[in-house]
């Protein structure tokens, strides 16, 4: 049986305790953690006078926290150790003038000879800094991870992209051959809706690679008004039908430089993400205008929507890659990291505003551009430029490939010899070296690669013309830059390839 606690000794302890160093809060309890002595610490941190704590029981402390999860916490932390099991953990308490800290919170059961609970010691130490540090340090270590995941992905990225492109080079190179041959308008119509997909399955490989990449896209003066139809068509025909959507331009919005297949590709990340947002349906509304922010004229186009909204911790981190709110296989968090980059590298903004419970609404500026031309029109097949008779030697290890580029430079006034790889483009050279007058070939090839074969050729012959191809839709690298006439990102068109072999052939 416990002996009471004889008032000499409380003020021994008590003594001891203001004096126990970096421990904000240390003192002495029943085992059903009613307190009986605290430090002094305790009452100036808490703002608390003794006699408001000694009686009471250590869970009705958090009271003064106004915090029933801490209470809970700490009546069962109570509970254990009266039953001699020492407790531990960190907690988050509200201390004076309102500061919000973290806090190493330990009680400890003390027995008497018998193996009896008589006393718990609670005591607590201010470890903010040391979890905000830890908090720092795995947040810079998520963001190496995350940098080494984005880095991964724009190598699996470069890969599909180049065999993508490959796979849509003889596609687009087939079109210009078959435009002679169309005898119908519905032929030549179907031909030009093969060419269309052709051009945005090659836009949205650039699109891919520009974001896991930084490549640059192309730019073309763009209409807005086009860019809100498209993406609200698309919207329509895919979304559920309990989603109203809307379309405005209140006035004609001005032209703007850019790549449509990215903006395209911004709009409806968000407008999937504001359909995600209203799962028992609402509305959507999609509005292009003009604003004049210091002096720039812009266009402002807007995506809103009346779903659930986001509280601001969810704000705070939406375009942070791989963050998502969705469930596991519905979002990969990349959607709206993917838009801001977007967004950015056309010399624009993108801001949401949110309320929970109150829907979202997403804005994008791009700088209005005036008085540029719009992109030429494509020549006509006709007036493609023809050759006198050159032999051509096509290197490339897809046999597409190789056969659509023999047909369409023999078809305009070539010949051709091909090769599967550096090594038989090689040999095929050296067997043929006096009628050569160009070599067009494919850079990354099995056996021996285009670099090693551009090498050895030019080793033979340093003024011989060669044109690099590539499915990685990339500037020249390092081992062919300046000692190739000219390069091609696949896919190419018919014009492309006859235009460039044209002007790096004498003559």
């Amino acid at each position: 049986m416990r002996t009471p606690l004889h008032p000499d000794d409380a003020s021994g302890l008590r003594k001891i305790f203001d004096h126990l160093g970096p421990a904000m809060f240390v003192g002495l309890a029943e085992p059903d953690g009613t307190l009986l002595i605290v430090n002094r610490s305790a009452t100036e941190i808490g703002d608390v006078r003794e006699e408001d704590v000694i009686g009471r029981r250590l869970y009705e402390l958090a009271a003064f926290n106004h915090s029933q999860a801490v209470a809970a916490r700490a009546r069962h932390a109570v509970d254990r150790a009266g039953r001699g099991e020492p407790q531990r953990f960190d907690i988050e308490v509200m201390v004076r003038h309102g500061r919000l800290i973290t806090v190493d919170f330990s009680l400890q059961p003390v027995r008497d000879d018998q193996g009896e609970v008589i006393y718990l010691v609670p005591s607590c130490h201010d470890v903010t800094e040391r979890v905000e540090a830890h908090a720092e340090l795995r947040r810079r270590v998520g963001h190496d991870l995350r940098a080494q995941r984005l880095a991964s992905i724009g190598t699996l990225a470069g890969g599909i992209a180049h065999d993508l492109n490959n796979v849509l080079a003889p596609i687009v190179m087939s079109i210009d051959l078959l435009r002679q041959t169309a005898t119908s308008d519905e032929d030549r119509a179907l031909l030009e809706t093969i060419a269309t997909s052709a051009r945005r399955g090659a836009e949205m490989v650039r699109h891919v690679l520009s974001f896991a990449r930084g490549l640059q896209a192309e730019r073309t003066r763009l209409q807005p008004r086009d860019l809100i139809t498209e993406v609200e068509k698309i919207v329509r025909d895919t979304f559920p039908k309990n989603i109203d959507i809307r379309a405005e331009c209140v006035v004609e919005p001005w032209p703007i430089l850019g790549d449509s297949t990215q903006l395209h590709q911004v709009l409806i990340n968000l407008c999937v993400n504001a359909r995600d947002a209203m799962p028992d349906g609402g509305s959507l509304l999609l509005r292009a205008s003009n604003v004049e922010v210091d002096g720039r004229a812009l266009v402002r186009f807007e995506v809103e929507d009346s779903g659930q909204g986001m509280e601001p911790a969810v704000v705070d981190q939406i375009f942070d890659p791989f963050f998502t709110t969705k469930e596991v296989g519905r979002g990969t968090g990349l959607g709206l990291p993917t838009s801001l980059a977007i967004v950015k590298g056309h010399q624009g903004s993108l801001h949401v505003s949110s309320l929970s419970g109150t829907g979202s609404r997403f804005t994008v500026f791009i700088p209005a551009v005036f008085g540029m031309p719009t992109a030429a029109a494509t020549s006509e097949t006709s007036n493609f430029p023809r050759g006198g008779g050159e032999t051509i030697l096509v290197v490339d290890d897809e046999a597409s490939i190789r056969r659509v580029t023999r047909q369409t430079l023999e078809t305009h006034g070539y010949r051709v010899l091909t090769a599967a790889d550096g090594r038989e483009g090689l040999a095929s050279y050296r067997a043929n070296k006096g009628r050569i007058a160009a070599v067009i070939t494919d850079l990354k090839m099995p056996v021996m690669d285009g670099a090693s074969m551009i090498d050895e050729l030019l080793a033979l012959e340093p003024e011989l013309p060669v044109i690099a191809s590539s499915g990685f839709s990339t500037p020249p690298p390092d081992a062919v830059r300046g000692r190739v006439r000219a390069m091609l990102a696949k896919p190419y068109s018919a014009e492309t390839l006859l235009v460039t072999l044209r002007e790096v052939l004498p003559g």
